[in-house]
């Protein structure tokens, strides 16, 4: 009976380890007016460096603007959403956002374990390990410039 315990214990303690595995991600960098929600039914409030960002926060930049997510503690994996965007966090491991109108700049590491990293907007999906690459979705029309 003991080793059962120990075998539960064990599972535990490796349950709590991989909950913390990818649950937010972070604004490391905020120029301008950039606003933060944590879903679609929360109110907008103002962003700042070091604010969590996790699976459906919104974040939305205005004119002039831009922030800066990292998506890893390395800072492999950054996303700038660049002024009068609109982006929602939709998963953490493997990372995934989606545009609903405006740009990002993604730079992905290709050193950073786990470096899978995609841009969804309407109508396409942009994504590649260790590069660097603008996805804008603007007027109804996906581009994206490596």
């Amino acid at each position: 009976m003991k080793r059962w315990g120990r075998v539960v214990f064990f599972l535990f303690l490796v349950g709590v380890a991989l909950a913390g595995v990818a649950q937010a991600a972070q604004i490391v960098a905020v120029q301008g007016e950039v606003l933060l929600r944590a879903d679609e039914s929360g109110l907008w409030q103002a962003a700042s460096a070091g604010a969590a960002v996790g699976p459906q926060s919104q974040v939305q930049t205005k004119e002039g603007a831009q922030c800066i997510i990292a998506f890893d503690d390395a800072k492999g994996k950054l996303a700038t959403v660049k002024e009068n965007s609109l982006v929602r966090i939709d998963r953490l491991g493997p990372d995934e956002i989606f545009l609903a109108g405006g740009r990002v700049f993604s730079l992905i590491d290709p050193k950073v374990s786990g470096g899978e990293f995609r841009v969804k907007t309407p109508t396409a999906i942009s994504g590649a390990p260790g590069t660097a690459w603008t996805t804008a979705f603007v007027e109804g029309a996906t581009s994206v410039l490596c």
